[in-house]
């Protein structure tokens, strides 16, 4: 099954510290909280601070400033574990690179976003959902298939949505971001190729050892 904990060093290393750029939509929801003097903070380390004092009564950690702006590791994976993957129930699909893509997709627009754009992705291929439940069974559904291929056809409509949205000054860095997500999951599919490949030369190798052992035995049987 799929494990959360595999996303979040690439995650981490995208994500800055604290920001204030306006050119972001969470800039609407600014912090009260005051840095170096400055003020209209809205996200630290990728959470904006409507999310995190949204979910701070129901995962029970403070909502204070010093919170926000220090942002502790067991605050940052409270929110990201359930605010972000348990949305999605992530942990009951067996692919990791479909768990990793949809929980990437809805840190960077959303899990709304990422709900409305995954049910076009779907209804391309002639599967209408209405559900986040929907959506991950039906991707997984379609991994088992041909995993890369699915893989593949995900990359490519995330970067034609960032193309739709006809923002060039944020284009590269998003455009950027997918390809490095894309390189990241990359070991995963490689890895399951190559059990794969294991996997038939060994049920081959068995297939030859039971026709050898059953030639042995016809040989034996004529000979007595």
């Amino acid at each position: 099954m799929a494990d959360y904990k595999k996303i979040i060093p690439f995650i981490l290393k995208k994500e800055g510290g604290l920001s204030r750029s306006l050119s972001d939509t969470a800039s609407n929801y600014p912090s009260p909280c005051s840095y170096n003097g400055q003020k209209g903070w809205h996200t630290n380390k990728g959470i904006t601070y409507q999310t995190f004092s949204y979910l701070a009564p129901k995962l029970n950690f403070s909502s204070d400033c010093s919170t926000f702006l220090k942002m502790p590791e067991d605050v940052w994976g409270k929110i990201f574990k359930n605010g972000y993957w348990n949305i999605w129930k992530l942990d009951f699909i067996k692919s990791q690179v479909v768990a990793d893509y949809i929980v990437s997709f809805a840190w960077a627009s959303g899990n709304a976003g990422a709900k409305n754009q995954l049910e076009k992705f779907l209804s391309q291929k002639g599967i209408n959902v209405n559900s986040r439940e929907e959506i991950v069974l039906s991707l997984d559904k379609l991994a088992k298939k041909n995993e890369e291929k699915l893989f593949n056809e995900l990359i490519e409509f995330q970067k034609n949505y960032y193309r739709s949205l006809n923002q060039p000054s944020n284009l590269t860095g998003w455009i950027n971001r997918v390809n490095e997500f894309k390189e990241y999951e990359e070991k995963y599919i490689t890895k399951r190729n190559a059990l794969r490949i294991i996997l038939i030369i060994a049920i081959i190798l068995i297939m030859l050892v039971a026709v050898y052992l059953t030639y042995k035995t016809f040989i034996k049987k004529h000979k007595s």
